[in-house]
């Protein structure tokens, strides 16, 4: 029988037909875990001025801006993208202030 990627957002699954921004609770549960992540950022104000911030644990996630408010919105989205990103890969996500998300196959009726 076919089979098909599945997530589970803190006990809740969703799968590909949702996208996440499909149903309230996945939207949340995304938010959360940006949120929690990002709050982990660590900022620099390098040599010409510009910010740069990084999220220990996110191999990959980084964002350089002229202000510290811009790269915080940059490293939002970079963090959005690299989730969708690992969700379609399959590969595992940190876990962040007490929230998860993890992939698993489900059967498809």
């Amino acid at each position: 029988s076919p089979r098909v990627a599945r997530w589970v957002v803190n006990g809740l699954v969703f799968g590909d037909q949702d996208k996440l921004d499909g149903r309230f609770e996945g939207k949340a549960m995304l938010f959360e875990y940006v949120q929690k992540a990002v709050e982990k950022a660590r900022y620099k104000q390098l040599e010409d001025g510009s910010w740069f911030a990084e999220i220990p644990g996110f191999k990959g996630v980084w964002a350089n801006e002229k202000t510290v408010e811009a790269c915080r919105k940059e490293l939002w989205s970079v963090l959005e993208e690299w989730v969708m990103l690992k969700l379609r890969d399959r590969e595992p996500l940190p876990k962040v202030g007490g929230v998860t998300i993890k992939i698993r196959e489900a059967k498809v009726a």
